[in-house]
This record gives structure tokens, C-alpha cells and sequence, in this order.
């Protein structure tokens, strides 16, 4: 299943890429560490290795703050992810259309993974992007 930029096995995210050009940001990879790594035998004995996963973050990740008007007239503040290349050119153009898109695709992700109702989905989509921190 994929919703726009992320990947998702099931419910789980597989990998997630950049809004606006779609670099891989975070994927899922091999946890490093070795304790992680479990070897068991199966009822007809077959040896299984199993190895625990993490969502890793790219070296392309960056992170930037909306400054979002709620539907009431207050301010807010949204925490989204992009690569960086991307996030300079947004944040040298001020593309508020384009940051707005990519606010409400995070809304879009946080609603089909059970974070958020319905209602609340309405109102985050709501909001309105005006600025950058």
C-alpha cells in the first residue's frame, strides 16, 4: 500500500520518501545492533535467522516547522519531513502552495494509520500554512 510518499507493508512503514521529489528519506534496514539478530530451529529443522529491522533515516532527511493558521484564527505549529535539497528550494521561494500539499499529505498518512478521526482529520486539513520556522 503506498499513500503518496510513504510505503507501507500492511499497516507498517516501509519506507518513507521526499514529499516533493521522491528521494527516500527513511527506510526500513537491518538494526545494527548485534543483539538483534535471532537464529531459532523450526519443528522440521530448518534453522531460521531473524533480524530486527528499524525505520533508519537517510542521509537526505531534514525536518522543517510550518506556521499553520487553525480554522479559529490561532496559530500552530506542524513538524514536517523532506529532503533537503527540496526544503532549500521551498524554503528559498517561500512555495506556500507546495508546503500546504505537503502538510496535508503528513494529515492524509497520520489519518490512514489510525492516529487521527475523521473529525480531526477535517479540521488539521483545515488549517493554513503561513509561514516557515
Amino acid at each position: 500500500m503506498t499513500i503518496k510518499h510513504i510505503t507501507y507493508r500492511g499497516k507498517n512503514v516501509h519506507e518513507i520518501r521526499c514529499k516533493t521529489c521522491g528521494t527516500p528519506i527513511r527506510t526500513m534496514q537491518p538494526h545494527d545492533h548485534p543483539q538483534t539478530t535471532h537464529v531459532r530451529k523450526a519443528a522440521d529443522g530448518t534453522i531460521i535467522r531473524e533480524v530486527q529491522t528499524v525505520l533508519a533515516v537517510l542521509p537526505h532527511y531534514n525536518e522543517m516547522t510550518l506556521i499553520m493558521q487553525n480554522p479559529e484564527g490561532t496559530m500552530s505549529r506542524h513538524v514536517t519531513h523532506g529532503c533537503k535539497k527540496c526544503f532549500q528550494l521551498l524554503l528559498h521561494d517561500q512555495d506556500m502552495e507546495t508546503l500546504q500539499k505537503m502538510h496535508d499529505q503528513d494529515i492524509d498518512a497520520l489519518y490512514y494509520e489510525g492516529g487521527i478521526s475523521l473529525e480531526l482529520h477535517k479540521y488539521f486539513t483545515d488549517r493554513k500554512v503561513v509561514g516557515v520556522e
